[in-house]
């Protein structure tokens, strides 16, 4: 196990909080929190992090343990911000088996969802066949399966009622947290489709569409500047360029906002097909209820760099990341700076390295090519592999003679003949010392097996409910090693 935390989290220079968007911001919470915990109380410094709705590994647990344990050492909230945007497959499960000690994988669907509609977009689950599935799982795989899927299936059953799929999967998570961590206090939650609803969200959309051009050019500057983010620039051309925004509507895919630029003073939003966006029909977003299922309608709401110069510029005043956001909010600051000319609150990286204990041999290349050598000279070197007793010490002695004096001369019949010896020798140690050959036999066999292992073995990414608790533990230890 390995936590990283970078900086170290004694260091964080957590700002002060305030600002209108903050009551907003707590007025939002307190909606979510029927169902997800608690709200912010709109006063004092935040402490934010999150990720898309599915089941997450414990590097990304490890993230909102960051958050709460910062927010004890720097007297600050925290909030959790669900990307319910994106596009996912929330409900594939990765599964260990362990057959032979041979570990493999075993993907399954524990629910079904359209995978090409953001969660925001798409219904909750029928519950009861979660578990359904999860109990079939078990039948299935029996004493194979090496984790248990009890604490998740005990997680869907009985959920309160959810609008959104995305709603649905955050309360599986909270209680999925409060299983496996002794103390967990709830975080308030945002979901990133709810930010439409934030008046500054609202004047930032505006904004960007009167500034199009200049906006956009600063976006894919900063995009070239960091090509290692794998963030794919903005589109467009002189009449009409792409903005980092999604159109969501209830069951349809995401679709790509523009700004039309015409003669007219203040550029118009499209969609990629042209067809106008009203807006009025986007900013009565925050007066409709998350969940509408009128496909007739529909709302903006950012894309990855957008918002989390959204929550870093208004909502937070200090950001966790991943891995993969630390790297790509390296052009979220630049494209602010160039911009707008504008700072945004700091972020820190934050992720754990957890594997399971599979309990199956596990080798690297260098390993199973040395069970391949030790096999191969096992076989002719018995006398070598261990301290030979008894008659086989003449026997052994009479070898090493024979091949010290191998180059003796160079007649063939007499070379032909003390190998013939030699070979007997060979065959005579084997029999008297069967198991040092099937030992090293039988590393090799382990050893190669280790090297398929160690794919399965290796794995940090499965959902973090499958650990045992003490491993969870671990991690939560950790928090504060660095301090």
């Amino acid at each position: 196990m390995q936590v990283m935390i970078e900086p170290p989290m004694s260091g964080w220079q957590v700002g002060r909080g305030g600002g209108p968007a903050r009551a907003e911001l707590a007025q939002i919470t307190a909606a979510n929190a029927d169902r997800l915990g608690r709200c912010l109380n709109g006063i004092g410094p935040v402490i934010a992090t999150g990720h898309q709705a599915w089941l997450w590994h414990p590097g990304i647990l490890a993230k909102d343990l960051a958050a709460q344990h910062a927010a004890e050492l720097h007297n600050a909230q925290t909030l959790h911000v669900v990307v319910d945007q994106d596009v996912s497959g929330p409900m594939r499960l990765q599964i260990p088996v362990v057959d032979q000690g041979r570990a493999g994988v075993q993907v399954i669907e524990i629910g079904e969802v359209d995978t090409v509609v953001a969660t925001c977009c798409q219904g909750p689950l029928n519950t009861g066949r979660v578990v359904q599935r999860l109990d079939a799982t078990r039948q299935r795989f029996g004493k194979t399966l090496a984790v248990d899927l009890g604490v998740i299936a005990e997680a869907f059953e009985d959920l309160p009622d959810c609008q959104t799929l995305a709603q649905q999967i955050t309360v599986v998570l909270a209680r999925l947290r409060a299983a496996m961590i002794d103390g967990w206090q709830p975080m308030p939650i945002v979901f990133a489709s709810d930010l439409v609803k934030l008046t500054v969200f609202q004047d930032l959309i505006d904004r960007m569409a009167a500034d199009a051009q200049h906006c956009v050019e600063q976006y894919n500057h900063a995009v070239a500047a960091h090509p290692d983010a794998g963030v794919v620039p903005l589109g467009g051309d002189r009449d009409r360029v792409e903005l980092p925004l999604w159109w969501l509507s209830w069951g349809r895919v995401r679709q790509r906002v523009f700004a039309e630029i015409t003669s007219k003073r203040n550029a118009e939003l499209v969609l990629e097909n042209g067809e106008r966006i009203e807006a009025g029909a986007w900013k009565n977003a925050a007066e409709r209820k998350t969940g509408n299922t009128d496909e007739s309608a529909g709302t903006l709401a950012p894309r990855a760099l957008l918002m989390t110069a959204v929550l870093r510029r208004w909502c937070c005043d200090y950001f966790i990341h991943g891995r993969g956001g630390n790297v790509y909010d390296r052009i979220t600051d630049q494209w602010w700076r160039t911009w707008l000319g504008e700072e945004l609150s700091p972020t820190a990286m934050v992720t754990a390295d957890v594997t399971l204990g599979l309990g199956v041999p596990v080798a690297d290349e260098i390993e199973a090519r040395r069970a391949v050598w030790r096999a191969h000279h096992t076989q002719h070197n018995v006398d070598r592999a261990i301290q030979v007793e008894g008659q086989a010490t003449d026997l052994a002695n009479r070898k090493q003679y024979l091949i010290s004096h191998m180059d003796d001369d160079r007649d063939r019949t007499r070379r032909a003949a003390a190998f013939a010896e030699i070979h007997q020798i060979n065959d005579q140690l084997r029999r008297a010392y069967p198991d040092v050959v099937l030992q090293a036999q039988d590393k090799l066999q382990q050893a190669q097996l280790g090297v398929t292992n160690q794919a399965v073995a290796g794995k940090r990414d499965w959902c973090f409910a499958l650990y045992e608790r003490k491993k969870i533990r671990e991690v939560v230890g950790a928090m504060g090693s660095d301090q």
